[in-house]
């Protein structure tokens, strides 16, 4: 209940009302909270479902019998709102720490959002995802000891022994390119990373989201076509980590379909691979 007052005037004083800028609902009220102060009060699961639209904030308010009392109100539980299978997605969103930067998700978030199966990525988000994981490339400042399969390979005038460090990018240039001939042998490392950044680009590659050995990863498959090498097969794989932020793979599996369902969780198309 609120008092209806009388205006300035009516009370004898040559005063014009002031407008009113306060929230008139609860709802504009909501929305001129922080984005901390919402998530305060809806908590992470809530706050991620809201923003992504799956419900209204009218739609938690719950009517229920007391003995005593009548009826009350409640706030209704993700569970009720949205179904249980629903519920428990956004329950592990947030538990994996994402749902508290809805709806501003990072590309990682992103890629994380799809694993759970909590929705499908609106065609800006999956352009954030595309551009984040091509411009990120292979960590080429990071250092890995030599794998015995590039030993005696020769690098800047050097040959790769045992105990030798090298970056990740010329690791897995020396071993695919180099070694196993899935690339012409006139590759060079540039050459090898625009073929990888030139399938993840592509509008008609696959696209995927898996935990692969517990790790979340977005992978992206195309035709190797001009790519092929000697010793190569039909298609490129280009696999990143989010935990590391980085590529850790772009080869030419030797059976593609075999390969992607090996040793994965929560595997999900997020575009399936248009064959040519």
């Amino acid at each position: 209940m609120l008092p209806v007052l009388k205006t300035w005037r009516e009370m004898g004083f040559d005063i014009d009302e002031v407008k009113d800028k306060q929230p008139r609902t609860g709802k504009e009220a909501f929305e001129r909270l922080s984005h901390t102060e919402q998530l305060s009060i809806l908590g992470p699961a809530k706050f991620a479902a809201y923003k992504d639209g799956a419900f209204q904030l009218s739609d938690l308010v719950g009517e229920k019998a007391n003995s005593r009392w009548g009826s009350m109100r409640y706030e209704k539980s993700l569970k009720e709102v949205l179904g249980e299978e629903k519920a428990k997605e956004y329950t592990r969103l947030a538990l994996l720490g994402v749902a508290r930067n809805a709806p501003g998700y990072s590309a990682d978030d992103l890629i994380r959002v799809v694993g759970v199966g909590l929705r499908e990525l609106t065609p800006q988000e999956l352009n954030k995802v595309i551009e984040h994981v091509a411009k990120v490339k292979f960590n080429s400042n990071g250092k890995e000891k030599a794998r015995k399969a590039i030993w005696g390979q020769l690098w800047n005038g050097k040959v790769i022994q045992q105990g030798d460090i090298v970056s990740p990018d010329v690791a897995h240039y020396l071993k695919h390119v180099k070694v196993n001939n899935e690339w012409p042998q006139d590759v060079e490392l540039d050459d090898y990373i625009q073929s990888l950044k030139d399938v993840i680009n592509n509008p008609k590659s696959g696209i995927f989201v898996s935990r692969y050995n517990e790790a979340w990863q977005i992978g992206f498959i195309d035709e190797s076509g001009k790519w092929k090498g000697e010793k190569g097969f039909s298609h490129i794989l280009v696999e990143y980590k989010v935990k590391y932020g980085y590529w850790v793979t772009g080869f030419q599996p030797e059976n593609i379909g075999t390969h992607i369902q090996k040793n994965r969780d929560n595997f999900v198309w997020i575009r399936k691979l248009i064959l040519r």
